[in-house]
């Protein structure tokens, strides 16, 4: 009888957690980062606490649909299984880059020393050329006594600037990318610095002068902008330092003529590294493959960016399986999320969305139901005033706010033989931004500012005066045929998603999401 007892309590405290545990998602704060990731949020470090904890509702819902998903019985076709091996791939290698990744803080005596350079005003001149070799060669020339600006106009492949002899204008701190205002900041007017790489090219920079500008006081809000600049630059840093490295440790090495050459033989090797080449025809099969088969627009130096970057994917997934990532805890975590995300959305757009076609009667009633959110697609019956003179516009608006006339008063009293009419949606979707805005904006029985018009003769000065708007049959209008049955559409599919939530709720029990230890 003791044994027995003594097995029924050691039933009791093994079954209990496990049934108060039944009806629990319990997901990571890594899961829940990328998730946020997913969404397209930005994943600074500081983003935790309550921006994770809003993850947890969505996560718990995508995972319902995605067992809603492999309840059909549907196995994931090649494709789909290929898409998921390249995303793993692609988590394997942010999670193994993030982790070699060490980023410096950045002290409130940089911030500080940051914003005594920020309180000048730089006029520098540069010459961007595409390689170190023609970057050596031009600045050689300078040293010996050429002209800057004649060598700007020969060589820069920076058109704006080449055209002014290399000359930017006016920068100020944080305007330039990192590399090119690391050199510019610390020039004095006059000296001209060694070439410089950056991700448009190699710059030979010279700085003319400098003007400071009004000392003003740096606010929070200031400082807190000059820190970000520095923090971003900071991680830039780093990443150029961990590509440097990755490609001696893998001494990877790509041939930018071949990669973008015509009649390079397909054989011809394009991209090596100890491990891995890559040959011209693979490349171009990459490259057709990204471009969806349709080729590659003739861009210079395309074959030879996509040539490094799978040059390097290949690396650092070498280094993923070297290190451990591949077979980590938390790729597994990520994984695992992403592909509940994807049958979520294959659940929803096969199953859920593909079931439901809008009536004509379901766009009526929302086209009723929504008064105010198709108001470009609407007919205008206005009052147009026009004007050959920016003063006859004003002071004719000017009249009928100094006696509050109506339009046909004011027609009248201007002598104008003024009639409303209606302008259909083509019309108005026709005009600028600025007076189509306008008309959009505005209320019935009001009147609108003068507003620029452009017309064949020059330019008009108009306003207008709307009585009302109609909306066309749905039948007159493909545009707005199309806008309402996507509302619609996707109305229904968010009531059908929370609907079929509920209903998973309650058939599995899953209500709640834990963290994980």
């Amino acid at each position: 009888m003791r044994v027995f007892t003594a097995f029924l309590l050691f039933l009791h405290f093994l079954l209990v957690p496990l049934l108060a545990q039944a009806g629990v998602l319990k997901i990571s704060r890594a899961q829940a980062r990328e998730y946020l990731l997913a969404q397209g949020l930005p994943m600074e470090d500081g983003i935790r606490g309550e921006t994770l904890q809003a993850a947890m509702a969505p996560i718990l819902e995508h995972t319902l649909l995605a067992r809603a998903w492999d309840g059909l019985g549907n196995p994931l076709d090649p494709g789909q299984r290929s898409q998921m091996e390249l995303m793993k791939q692609e988590l394997a290698v942010r999670l193994c880059r993030e982790k070699r990744l060490k980023v410096d803080a950045v002290s409130d005596t940089q911030v500080e020393d940051y914003a005594y350079l920020a309180r000048w005003l730089y006029f520098p001149s540069h010459i961007l050329v595409e390689d170190a070799p023609t970057a050596d060669s031009i600045f050689a020339r300078l040293e010996r006594g050429s002209n800057f600006a004649q060598q700007a106009r020969r060589f820069s492949k920076d058109p704006g600037s080449a055209a002014l002899g290399g000359a930017l204008g006016p920068v100020q701190a944080g305007q330039t990318v990192m590399e090119f205002e690391e050199v510019m900041l610390h020039l004095k007017p006059g000296e001209m610095a060694r070439p410089v790489r950056s991700p448009f090219g190699w710059h030979i920079i010279r700085l003319d002068s400098l003007q400071e500008l009004p000392d003003a006081p740096l606010d929070e809000a200031g400082r807190a902008a000059l820190r970000q600049t520095l923090e971003r630059n900071a991680r830039r840093k780093a990443e150029l330092g961990l590509q440097q490295w990755l490609e001696r440790e893998h001494g990877l090495s790509v041939d930018s003529k071949a990669a973008v050459g015509t009649s390079i033989d397909s054989a011809r090797v394009v991209a090596q590294s100890r491990d891995t080449s890559l040959t011209r025809a693979q490349l171009d099969a990459m490259i057709s493959a990204a471009f969806g088969g349709q080729g590659a627009p003739a861009l210079d130096g395309l074959g030879a960016d996509f040539a490094r970057y799978w040059l390097e994917q290949d690396a650092w997934l070498r280094e993923a399986r070297r290190d451990g990532t591949w077979k980590s805890r938390e790729l597994k975590d990520l994984v695992e999320l992403r592909e509940r995300l994807f049958k979520s959305a294959l659940f929803v757009n096969l199953h859920l969305a593909s079931s439901y076609t809008p009536t004509e009667q379901d766009l009526e009633n929302y086209l009723d139901a929504h008064p105010v959110e198709f108001l470009a697609e609407r007919a205008f019956n206005l009052w147009t005033f026009s004007f050959n003179t920016r003063a006859q516009a004003d002071s004719a608006r000017a009249l009928s706010r100094r006696e509050l006339l109506d339009p046909s008063l004011l027609a009248e009293r201007l002598g104008l033989d003024l009639h409303p009419r209606q302008w259909q949606a083509a019309e108005v979707a026709s005009l600028p931004s600025q007076v189509r805005g306008a008309l959009v904006e505005l209320d019935p029985l009001e009147w609108s500012d003068v507003l620029e018009l452009p017309d064949e003769d020059g330019v008009k000065w108009v306003f207008f005066s709307l009585l009302g708007r109609t909306m066309p049959f749905l039948g007159e209008s493909a545009s707005l045929r199309k806008a309402v049955d996507e509302k619609v559409r996707a109305a229904v599919i968010t009531a059908e998603i929370g609907r079929v939530v509920e209903e998973l709720k309650s058939r599995t029990g899953l209500t709640e999401v834990h963290w994980k230890d």
